[in-house]
């Protein structure tokens, strides 16, 4: 019933394309029993709503059954409608979610209609409630408005003037024990709010017709359709309802005659009807033909006129013009020639005629010099040259040539830790290098040095007390905690430090000189040794010293140095707790007394006088 009701106002829709008032990425499509609903999840207004479903040639849904409504109210909560309840709420509506419907009392307050597409004509069975929620509905009219918790009628109640309705998704008010109606019922809420909403549309009643036609060449069908055989064809266009209305066209086909040909005239050319063509192009002349179709006539026109330019030359010496002539001064000139389309091209010629240059300059290379143009000259001499000058004629160039020479050399070289060449390089390694520098004649002075890299072994070892310098040339110990100075008489390759310190020698080796890193030196320690129970005199002596060990102790080695380091042999005796040791023929001078005991070392210094 509900669908002849709304017929008087979809007929005036234009149901030949769909208003793009929705985005298709928003539309969810079904079908109940056969009608066809969509779901748009875009927020609007009830109005614009219903606007939107008019423009896709629907109207806002009426629901008429208790079986419709809980179809309906299941594909909504359904995840395929893909809806998203905090974004389709009514805030008047005690915080629920909702879809807009096509019932409203926007015309008469408490009168409540299936008006889904918001015509004025409203059908005198439109309307299936009047009053709020302690009214009677219309006698056989469906309604499902909200209940609530207690099973009384809640809703409709026009709080806040409400006046439109939407099909609830979740219980009202959210968020209390009590409630007004639950999903699927009904509720009124604001017009203004912005809902999801869900379009219904009418169903179709297709018609047919038979038409004859009769067209020439080609025939454009109702819906745009192009046929150019004889024939029966079907065309289906919508029709007033907006449902498909299937022609029959019993269409003939008269044939067209056409002819083809190519004219060309200079400036202008007259067509059959006396139009004056002034341009090449294909033209068209029309006329009847003998079954009173169109006789085309294609004419493939050539226009050729005549044509000028300018252009500026410059020549040398010498012009000749495209025609032919020759002219030997500047000037303007006209010449005249054929186009391409044999017509006159009449040419204004500026014209520059140009002079060649000659001139003597003065040049030295290294070896070999090559000329401005490329030639290549390897002895003295007085050279002519050709090139372009700057106006692209001939520049004679006289060039008188002088060839310089480069020199070469062979050194030996012996060089301490590096060698640096003539011209800054530095070599670190032995072996042949090559070095170029300027000549005196500014040519490469090309150096081989056959080169020997000194590299002094500058390495300290320790050995117990003594600090062993690797084998090379010549010593000298340094004391680096008192400014590297020298340590008088530590000239060997060998040296016992008398104390503790930091300690480096100086090694001369080939007549080039390093020093060493710095090495810490301790004095060994005498573990079970008491130095005061160890008497030495006198110190100094002349000849003999005296060595006192108590407690027992016993010698069990002694050797002599000086300060150098070099090691003296000298004899001791031994009587009781006494030693004896002779230095009668050591030479004057101080020295270290090394004593070894009970696997350990003792150093006392010692004077002979």
């Amino acid at each position: 019933m509900k669908k002849l009701l709304l017929i008087m106002g979809v007929v005036l829709l234009h149901f030949n394309s769909l208003a793009q008032c929705a985005n298709s990425n928003n539309i969810h499509s079904f079908t109940i029993n056969g009608t066809n609903y969509e779901l748009v999840r875009e927020n609007q207004t009830w109005t614009q709503a219903a606007a939107c479903a008019v423009a896709r040639g629907g109207f806002l849904a009426h629901i008429e059954s208790a079986a419709e409504n809980t179809a309906i109210f299941n594909v909504l909560s359904s995840p395929a409608a893909g809806i998203n309840l905090a974004r389709t709420v009514a805030n008047d509506g005690g915080g629920g979610s909702y879809v807009w419907l096509g019932g409203n009392d926007l015309r008469t307050e408490g009168t409540w209609v299936w008006n889904g597409t918001n015509s004025p004509f409203i059908g005198v069975n439109s309307e299936f409630w009047r009053g709020i929620f302690n009214a009677r509905p219309i006698p056989g009219r469906y309604q499902n408005w909200g209940i609530d918790d207690r099973g009384s009628q809640a809703e409709p109640d026009n709080s806040q003037n409400q006046d439109a309705l939407g099909i609830a998704l979740t219980q009202w008010p959210v968020g209390f024990q009590f409630w007004l109606g639950t999903a699927g019922q009904w509720n009124d809420v604001d017009a203004g709010n912005r809902l999801y909403y869900l379009i219904e549309f009418p169903p179709c009643s297709e018609t047919s017709s038979n038409i004859d036609e009769t067209s020439c060449g080609t025939y454009t069908s109702p819906s745009g359709k192009e046929w150019r055989i004889s024939d029966t064809y079907n065309d289906t266009i919508p029709n007033a309802a907006g449902c498909d209305s299937v022609i029959t066209i019993n269409l003939t086909i008269k044939p067209n005659s056409s002819s083809f040909q190519t004219v060309s005239a200079c400036d202008s050319l007259e067509s059959p009807d006396g139009e004056f063509w002034t341009e090449s192009g294909i033209y068209n002349h029309t006329i009847p033909n003998a079954i009173g179709c169109d006789s085309i006539i294609i004419y493939e026109v050539k226009i050729t006129k005549a044509s000028d330019s300018n252009i500026s030359e410059s020549a040398c010496g010498t012009y000749t013009s495209p025609s032919g002539k020759l002219w030997t001064v500047s000037g303007i000139y006209n010449d005249t020639i054929d186009n391409a389309v044999g017509c006159d091209s009449v040419i204004t010629i500026n014209l520059t005629i140009l002079s060649e240059t000659y001139n003597s300059v003065s040049e030295s290379a290294c070896n070999a010099y090559t000329s401005p143009s490329g030639k290549v000259w390897t002895t003295s001499g007085t050279y002519n040259d050709t090139i372009d000058n700057g106006a692209g004629c001939d520049s004679v160039i006289t060039i008188n040539l002088t060839i310089l020479s480069s020199t070469r050399s062979v050194s030996n070289i012996n060089s301490c830790s590096a060698f640096t060449s003539p011209s800054g390089k530095i070599w670190t390694t032995s072996g042949t290098s090559l070095d170029t520098v300027d000549n005196a004649a500014g040519c490469d002075s090309i150096m081989t040095f056959n080169l020997t890299i000194i590299s002094v072994d500058n390495k300290v070892t320790k050995n117990k007390d003594t600090l062993i310098a690797s084998s090379g040339g010549s010593y000298q110990w340094l004391d680096c905690e008192n400014n590297f100075s020298v340590i008088s008489g530590a000239t060997n390759q060998r040296y016992i430090p008398n104390q503790d310190g930091e300690y480096a020698v100086e090694v001369t080796e080939s007549g080039c000189m390093d020093t060493s890193e710095c090495v810490s030196f301790v004095l060994s320690s005498v573990e079970g040794l008491n130095e005061e129970q160890i008497v030495i005199y006198p110190n100094p002596t002349s000849d003999v010293i005296q060595i006192m060990m108590e407690n027992g102790q016993q010698i069990e080695g002694l050797s002599v140095y000086d300060v150098s380091g070099k090691k003296y042999e000298v004899s001791f005796t031994k009587s009781q707790n006494k030693y004896e040791v002779n230095l009668k023929d050591l030479p004057s001078g101080n020295y270290v007394l090394v004593i070894d005991s009970q696997g350990h070392q003792i150093r006392r210094q010692v004077q002979k006088l």
